[in-house]
């Protein structure tokens, strides 16, 4: 069964700290956070931001981020750390111009949609000055094929 959540109003929430930690009893496959704004995150450490978000989080497998707003985002560290959702719907997102980690090696693999989603949001940091990396894991890289990319790195990101 899926949990909506996609009319809760975010917009003014700096903290979304281990918030779905450690759901692991099966009761929540799939969360919809659609329209959720994370903007208001400015930083991610032990206590803030969104470190841990859906860290350890077995049950979660499918998590639905359309249009959510996360391109302002100071920090996304530590969000997607030990999340065992393999499917991540991020259509009509842009992510923020932040180092990114959405290795799922320790857990899992990522669909490839999900894996090319992740590649179509990033936002074209070339002119930017910028040097950032997208880090997927060794697991998801290996289902992309040099064109696909090429999504990223044509956008200035470094794929690791």
């Amino acid at each position: 069964s899926t949990y909506d959540f996609s009319s809760w109003n975010t917009g003014k929430c700096p903290k979304f700290y281990q918030m779905f930690y450690s759901v692991n009893n099966g009761s929540i496959p799939q969360l919809n956070l659609s329209n959720w704004d994370f903007n208001s995150v400015t930083t991610s450490n032990y206590s803030g931001g969104v470190y841990n978000m859906f860290a350890f989080a077995s049950s979660i497998k499918s998590i639905n981020l359309t249009n959510a707003k996360m391109d302002k985002m100071g920090s996304m560290a530590n969000m997607w750390y030990y999340s065992y959702a393999t499917e991540i719907i991020l259509d009509g997102v842009t992510l923020p111009k932040v180092a990114m980690d959405w290795d799922s090696s320790y857990a899992h693999k990522h669909t490839l949609d999900t894996v090319l989603g992740i590649l179509n949001a990033l936002p074209d940091i070339t002119g930017d000055g910028l040097s950032l990396t997208c880090k997927l894991g060794t697991q998801d890289l290996a289902q992309l094929t040099d064109e696909q990319k090429a999504i990223g790195t044509s956008k200035g990101w470094t794929l690791a």
